[in-house]
């Protein structure tokens, strides 16, 4: 069983846990710079409609996986896209590690 740890590590979930309202709102804008609409996105990710809302209103963070299906489309690298989302820092460093 994994365990639960601080923001930008995977919690029991499976679940990066994320800084609030940062992740969604910049997966909106992302994706609206793309002129992409939602279901166009969740379709070329294999995600749902739902999930993808649910990512950009804040109310589910998405796990590495999910992060790796969307980091593409958003014509950014994983690493760039967990950066942007808060969940490590630019050293590659999970947020509040030292």
């Amino acid at each position: 069983m994994k365990r639960a740890v601080v923001r930008g590590e995977e919690n029991p979930a499976g679940r990066l846990r994320m800084r609030p309202n940062t992740f969604g709102e910049f997966l909106r804008k992302a994706r609206i710079a793309k002129h992409m609409p939602r279901n166009s996105l969740a379709t070329l990710t294999g995600l749902s409609e739902k999930t993808i809302a649910g990512f950009e209103s804040n109310q589910s963070v998405p796990s590495a996986t999910e992060i790796g299906k969307l980091a593409p489309l958003l014509g950014l690298e994983k690493r760039d896209v967990l950066i942007r989302a808060g969940c490590i820092n630019r050293e590659g460093t999970f947020e509040g590690q030292e």
